[in-house]
């Protein structure tokens, strides 16, 4: 796959200086408590539509949590807090402390720092108070113009597919390490068959628990108010098949020609960070947001 250099593209200005944080920071992010349970992270992450939230202890603010992060931790998301995973984090020396922005960054630096950090957010701070963020989103759509008749296959890479048969805990894994929003999955032929969506699996929490109860077919008829036995028999729910929580809709796919700034589009539409492009009913590429944000801050 081709990459273009920062020569070939041309920086996009507004009047006579260059795009800074300050032109794409929003004031609109989800953020919580260290005291906060991960279910009310999850929930306030919906609500804004985020793929990250800002952490703060009282006032104080201390780094950014993303949901891909919460797919390597077996949680539950009832009891846990918000404290237990940053120390998580901290004992895996995961990103959790990441860059950030003055209201003077500009632009090429933002893309080189969230790149680095492979985050979809980050904070813009003034005498170390949090006053807005800077998301991916909004920094893709503002480079989106400088390649103009580019197509995506030029910058995509080969994607990352998975069975229906393998087991959960296999698209848990590639969404994490491959920082990636939904995988596909394809047959035999390679024919892209369904996706399992990172959001799929967070409204399936019980998928990270270690085990859960598998009640019988003779208890579950039991009549009366306690019905079922005292003990089920435990299965591993992360090894259950892929295809219990795949969706055969076509998320976010393209053609391998189709120019960069309408995928951008449509990920932005679909609030996704990648794309996957799909030739003759088979996946032949996947671009991300990270793929643009590397290629431009070189």
């Amino acid at each position: 796959m081709k990459r273009f250099k920062t020569s070939e593209i041309t920086f996009k200005q507004k009047g006579d200086y260059m795009v800074n944080a300050q032109d794409l920071m929003s004031q609109d992010y989800a953020s919580v408590d260290i005291n906060d349970t991960i279910s009310q992270l999850l929930g306030k992450m919906k609500l804004a539509k985020a793929h990250s939230a800002v952490v703060f202890d009282g006032k104080k603010y201390l780094g950014v949590l993303s949901k891909r992060f919460l797919l390597t931790s077996r949680i539950d998301p009832k009891k846990m807090k918000v404290h237990n995973i940053i120390k998580k984090r901290s004992k895996a020396k995961a990103q959790f402390f990441v860059p950030t922005l003055e209201l003077s960054t500009p632009l090429k630096e933002i893309c080189k720092k969230m790149a680095a950090a492979d985050v979809h957010m980050l904070p813009v701070l003034q005498k170390d108070k949090v006053i807005g963020i800077v998301s991916s989103h909004e920094v893709v759509k503002e480079i989106a113009a400088a390649y103009k008749g580019i197509a995506c296959q030029e910058l995509a890479s080969i994607p990352v597919t998975a069975k229906p048969s393998d087991g959960i805990y296999k698209a848990i894994d590639i969404l994490s390490r491959n920082g990636i929003d939904h995988l596909p999955i394809t047959d035999e032929q390679n024919k892209l068959i369904g996706m399992v969506a990172m959001s799929d699996l967070f409204e399936n929490m019980n998928f990270w628990s270690t085990s859960a109860q598998k009640i019988s077919q003779a208890a579950s008829h039991q009549q009366g108010k306690h019905t079922g036995y005292a003990h089920g028999e435990k299965t591993k729910m992360s090894s259950l098949p892929i295809e219990n929580c795949m969706s055969r809709k076509s998320i976010c796919c393209t053609a391998p020609e189709t120019k960069i700034p309408e995928a951008v589009r449509l990920m932005d539409e679909n609030n996704v960070s990648n794309i996957v492009l799909v030739k003759s009913g088979k996946p032949v590429g996947i671009l991300t947001i990270k793929d643009l944000l590397v290629d431009y801050a070189k």
